[in-house]
Parts: structure tokens; C-alpha cells; sequence
């Protein structure tokens, strides 16, 4: 509503008119709208929308029918019409659902936090409806802008809309909290150095302006989260998804060195910032 310049107040009703979807209140400028549109299994009664919803309908998770939203932004098209018909034309109706759509597209679902690949770190990833033949050919045309807040920015989860394309070169939100950003065919980007006694949470959006923010996950701290499973080598040392954990001989409480899959060695310490080392292998020798 918002996003095409439509009153905001809304409030869904229970009537037992079911012949009348939505009306406009013009004492109130609110739009009100018929509670069956929250139950799916009211909406897709008589059409479901593909082979097999029944079961979705019954299972928990993803959201995947748009074109609810989509059937509810024309209706409201269809009371602003009724409302101020000097208005609204075919091209602006055409122009707004191109707009709703493409913004749906986008916008970020099933938000998902977990342990990173090191000790403080958090890696974010998140699903979108686009088609994976459009991802492939086109899919690093197009980004995602990711803050990880700390809680004391959780006024924030309650935005909706992006604002203006943010330059990816800028490491930091203006309220102070990292940000990165990713393209669209990855959908996944991980943070480090992290306080392990602050929380995060994640907001995304594609890198536009008005863009569709994605659901939050809850605060969390990185300490709390369970840590990628560990595999030990026959040479002793410890994997752990992609990189390698050789124990610190010298002084084990000091933390170690971690070989990563490109050959590059970093010293983790909790109480030290991490630094770069020498390559530990040759180039054709690396740890694959």
C-alpha cells in the first residue's frame, strides 16, 4: 500500500457477507478488509493454486502464494478506483501490479541465522521466489543489502520498505552496525568479529529503493548457537566446513592457525583481532 502511495490504515473484519472482500472507509480512511484473506485454506477453497496444496496449506513455513497479495492489491486498485475514478487508468493499474510483483520477488523469505565457518562469526542466508533459469542467466545483476544490527536497533524491525540504493562500498549502516552485500544468485553472506555478548539480527532488502524487507530472525548471540561439527584428520588436525584447524603446539590456550581452502592461514585468538599470515602451502600443493 504504501509502496504505490495508497492509505495504510488497514483493518481486517469478520462479516458473514461473504460476497463483499473489502470495503473503504472513507471516515476513517482505512481499508477494510474481509478475514477470510488470512486463512489459505479460505482463499484456495474453490482454486487452489497448484498440484498439492492441501498439504501445504497444513505444514508450517514458507509462504509461497504471492498471488494472494497480488489478487488483494487488485482489489484495492479496484476501491481506489470506485473512490477517486479520475485516478486510476489502465496504465497506472498495469504500471502498480508490474511493481507489487517485481518487489515480491525479491523480497527475502525463510531468514535463517547459524554459527559461521570460525569462533564469532554469524553466517545469514535467506530464499526469494525468483526462477533459478533467471538467477542463472541474470542473477549477479542484481543485490542484496544485509545489516546485521545489534539489538539495541530493534526499533528497526518494524520497516518495511528499503530505502534509497545504498553504495556497496560503505562497510557500515549509518546507525553503526556492519553491513554487507551479496548478489542476488547467493543469498548468503557471513559477518565476523563479532561481541559475543552483544546480540544480532539480520535485515535485508535488495539494494533499491523500496524495497521489500525480509521477516527477522529474533536477537541472538553468537556464542549460542551451535557450532559446525568438527572432523578430525588423519594428520590430527580438525575440519570444519571449508577450512582447517591446526592446534597452536606452542601454547594450545592461544588458539591456533586456520588453513583455509585458497592456501591463506589466519591466527584466531578471542582476545586479539585476527591477521593475516603467508600462504602455509605453495599453490600447487593447498589444501583442497
Amino acid at each position: 500500500m504504501a509502496l504505490c502511495g495508497y492509505p495504510t490504515n488497514i483493518q481486517f473484519v469478520h462479516s458473514d457477507n461473504s460476497q463483499i472482500d473489502m470495503v473503504f472507509d472513507m471516515g476513517c480512511r482505512t481499508l477494510k478488509i474481509h478475514d477470510r484473506w488470512l486463512d489459505p485454506g479460505a482463499v484456495h477453497y474453490q482454486s487452489p493454486c497448484r498440484p498439492g496444496m492441501e498439504y501445504a496449506l497444513t505444514a508450517c513455513g514458507s509462504f509461497f502464494c504471492d498471488h494472494v497479495i497480488e489478487e488483494l492489491f487488485a482489489m484495492v486498485q479496484g476501491e481506489m478506483s470506485r473512490v477517486s475514478p479520475s485516478v486510476m487508468n489502465h496504465s497506472r493499474r498495469n504500471r502498480e501490479i508490474r511493481l507489487v510483483r517485481s518487489k515480491l520477488r525479491m523480497m527475502p523469505r525463510d531468514v535463517f541465522v547459524r554459527a559461521g565457518s570460525m569462533p564469532g562469526t554469524l553466517r545469514v542466508s535467506w530464499q526469494d521466489r525468483e526462477t533459478e533459469s533467471f538467477l542463472e542467466l541474470h542473477g549477479s545483476h542484481a543485490a542484496y543489502h544485509v545489516v546485521l544490527h545489534e539489538e539495541k536497533c530493534a526499533g528497526v524491525m518494524a520497516h518495511h520498505l528499503h530505502s534509497d540504493k545504498v553504495d556497496i562500498r560503505i562497510t557500515q549502516a549509518p546507525c553503526g552496525c556492519m553491513q554487507k552485500f551479496t548478489p542476488q544468485n547467493q543469498k548468503c553472506v557471513e559477518f565476523d568479529r563479532l561481541d559475543f555478548h552483544k546480540k544480532y539480527f539480520p535485515m535485508i532488502a535488495a539494494n533499491e529503493l523500496a524495497a521489500f524487507f525480509g521477516q527477522p530472525t529474533s536477537p541472538i548471540h553468537p556464542a549460542r548457537l551451535p557450532q559446525p561439527p568438527l572432523y578430525t584428520g588423519w594428520n590430527g588436525t580438525t575440519r570444519n566446513g571449508s577450512i582447517w584447524q591446526v592446534q597452536n603446539t606452542m601454547n594450545p590456550t592461544f588458539g591456533g592457525i586456520v588453513a583455509t581452502s585458497s592456501g591463506q592461514a589466519i591466527y584466531y585468538d578471542g582476545r586479539l583481532p585476527k591477521r593475516a599470515l603467508p600462504p602455509l602451502y605453495p599453490n600447487d600443493r593447498r589444501i583442497a
